[in-house]
């Protein structure tokens, strides 16, 4: 068992440049935003900040985990979780 390798993945992803391909969708849509506004480095900032969310996304965030913190961030009535108090209520009285 000395000699038998674990690989994260089968295949190596494709690459574009130094990106993947959807982190280079990414940066495209950032920088042709960011361009088209006239605001070439605030879609550079952008794309630097949204490809760190996501890689970290990629990593092992599942989706129970996202929907989990959108709870926290987003209001009650764009949540519309069942069975869940709202989350601006911090101490219940009891």
């Amino acid at each position: 068992m000395a000699g038998t390798r674990l690989y994260q993945m089968l295949d190596e992803p494709d690459r574009f440049l130094i990106f993947t391909i959807d982190e280079f969708l990414l940066l495209a849509g950032c920088l042709v935003i960011g361009f088209g506004f006239g605001m070439p480095v605030t879609g550079i900032v952008t794309f630097v900040i949204s490809w760190n969310v996501w890689k970290r996304a990629k990593r092992g965030l599942s989706i129970r985990n996202l929907i989990a913190s959108l709870y926290w961030v987003l209001p009650a009535h764009m949540v519309r979780l069942r069975r869940s108090p709202d989350s601006v209520i911090r101490e219940w009285v009891g």
